[in-house]
């Protein structure tokens, strides 16, 4: 049998022994904090450059870093499909070198480039590690393209692709239709983006772009180096994208299908724009979803064609909620729209340079500590008058599918 001493102290010596410790207001130097203090929000720094382009700079919390090259004109300028064509031409044939030099050179410094166009804007851009991407820079402007034949035929093949996937994509179908029904469908926001461009269309185009209006993002680079690399980058030469007027019609388009797909859009308050379809999130029942589209917010769904009646009542039903709405869901949709727009400057280095382009474009806060400033700006009762003044302006509809029982736009009542 073991002897007691050989197992050590007894307790009671244990319990009796002083202990050595340091309390956390007392931690060695040079040791990091165990509480760490709360990082400030990264700071966006906004520029204007003499040729009328505007240059917006922020850090973001990805490795990775962006440029994008954004213009104020989108499918609602030029000719019909002229937009959705040239958005191809990116990095094709031009005073940079070929279409396979400049490709070469992103595959070389390890970035990829993205594009893509709206009814108001057309963009390219490059992500890559932060070290790399400054010499993708030049790659960016259009001022001189080469015009190659197979560049081109490339382009507007590219766009039928483009519009045929588009034309099987009921959510892309609605949006075209919401569109014609807001500004009707002969009017530059209102048609279709895709058409049959040719050459001279593109060219055209491609005239109406300039540094003037122009917006230019980078993540995780040097303001001041970014702006040393712009010396004498771009005109200020262009046409200024004519604004068409909100009309507030209906659009329907029966195809035969075991589906009804409807919207609601109303014109949004550009400042409230995020805070008004927050709210209509809130009132909307599952499920139907809120949604904002370019200077539009509303609320769509889908449902199969015999209980489309039932699904339109729900939609104007949401509508009705988010006019009566009371402090506490408009608080709520203001704390939800105030995250939202913070969560932007989250996501990757791609969705920071959207969000940044997008707050520029729009003349809103711009970058995260710029948006939660601002959303503290706004008041409950701010966002119910934005909501009744955009109800009242009247409601786009737009139906697409088995069509039969949708409401009409005068059976919606809010």
């Amino acid at each position: 049998m073991l002897a007691r001493a050989s197992l050590g102290p007894s307790v009671s010596a244990v319990s009796r022994r002083s202990l050595s410790m340091l309390t956390m207001a007392h931690e060695p130097p040079g040791l990091p904090a165990s509480s760490p203090a709360a990082s400030p929000f990264p700071t966006a720094t906004v520029s204007a450059l003499p040729n009328g382009m505007t240059v917006a700079t922020t850090s973001s919390s990805v490795a990775s870093s962006t440029i994008s090259l954004t213009y104020p004109h989108g499918s609602s300028s030029g000719a019909p499909g002229a937009a959705a064509a040239f958005k191809h031409m990116a990095l094709r044939s031009s005073d940079q070198g070929s279409s396979l030099a400049q490709l070469r050179k992103v595959e070389d410094t390890g970035c990829a480039v993205f594009k893509s166009v709206d009814r108001t804007s057309i963009t390219t851009g490059v992500t890559g590690s932060p070290d790399a991407i400054l010499e993708c820079l030049p790659l960016l402007g259009t001022k001189t393209l080469h015009w190659e034949p197979w560049d081109v035929r490339d382009a507007i093949n590219a766009a039928g692709l483009d519009a045929a996937n588009a034309a099987t994509d009921p959510a892309s179908s609605l949006e075209d239709q919401i569109f014609a029904a807001a500004y009707g469908e002969k009017t530059g926001m209102g048609r279709s983006m895709y058409g049959k461009a040719g050459e001279a269309d593109l060219k055209h185009f491609h005239s109406l772009l300039s540094a003037s209006g122009a917006v230019l993002t980078a993540t995780n680079v040097d303001h001041k180096e970014f702006l040393s690399l712009l010396q004498g980058a771009g005109d200020s030469k262009g046409a200024a994208a004519a604004a068409d007027k909100y009309t507030g019609g209906e659009s329907r388009i029966a195809a035969i299908s075991s589906s009804a797909h409807v919207a609601l859009a109303f014109p949004a308050d550009p400042a409230l724009a995020s805070a008004m379809t927050a709210l209509l999130s809130l009132t909307a029942t599952s499920p139907l979803t809120s949604f904002r589209t370019g200077p539009l917010v509303g609320i769509a769904g889908s449902a199969d064609a015999g209980t489309a009646d039932v699904m339109c009542g729900a939609l104007a039903d949401a509508v009705t909620g988010a006019l009566k709405a009371d402090a506490d869901m408009l608080k709520r949709a203001l704390a939800k729209a105030k995250a939202a727009d913070a969560f932007a400057y989250s996501g990757s280095s791609q969705d920071v340079a959207a969000a940044l382009t997008s707050a520029v474009l729009g003349g809103g806060a711009v970058g995260e500590a710029g948006v939660i400033e601002a959303a503290g700006k706004v008041t409950a009762d701010g966002l119910k008058k934005a909501m009744a003044a955009a109800v009242a302006q009247g409601a786009s509809v737009a139906s697409v599918g088995e069509i039969g029982k949708v409401s009409y736009k005068g059976d919606f009542k809010f």
